[in-house]
């Protein structure tokens, strides 16, 4: 599976991820990496296998595909959540559909351009 990576935690390298499939977001512990040292950014588009522990989510052997790839996706993802909640109204027949929006990824070049 492929993701982004969201957020770092610095002292431990732990990290979470937006996966390519929408679903729930991937965490990830590097303490249980077994590819060695991880060297991840925020904005990193990755390559990694999904597993679950308990109910959570996780992601392992995760390897970096593309470096800075979606680095204005935390801000994308903010403005566009900003954005819906200024919509004051979602008829019934569409609530359910509007809850499942999706932001797309954009490419890094798309990004730069704005």
């Amino acid at each position: 599976m492929y993701g982004v990576i969201i957020w770092i935690e610095e002292k431990s390298g732990n990290a979470l991820i937006w996966c390519d499939d929408h679903g729930q977001l991937a965490y990830f512990v590097a303490a249980e990496c077994t590819l060695g040292p991880t060297d991840f950014s925020v904005g990193d588009l990755v390559k990694f296998v999904e597993g679950y522990k308990g109910r959570v989510r996780r992601a392992y052997d995760v390897v970096v595909a593309n470096p800075a790839q979606y680095t204005n996706l935390k801000n994308d993802m903010l403005h566009h959540a900003r954005s819906k909640s200024d919509q004051t109204h979602v008829s019934p027949k569409f609530a359910k559909k509007a809850d499942r929006n999706i932001v797309p990824f954009s490419s890094r070049s798309q990004s730069m351009q704005k």
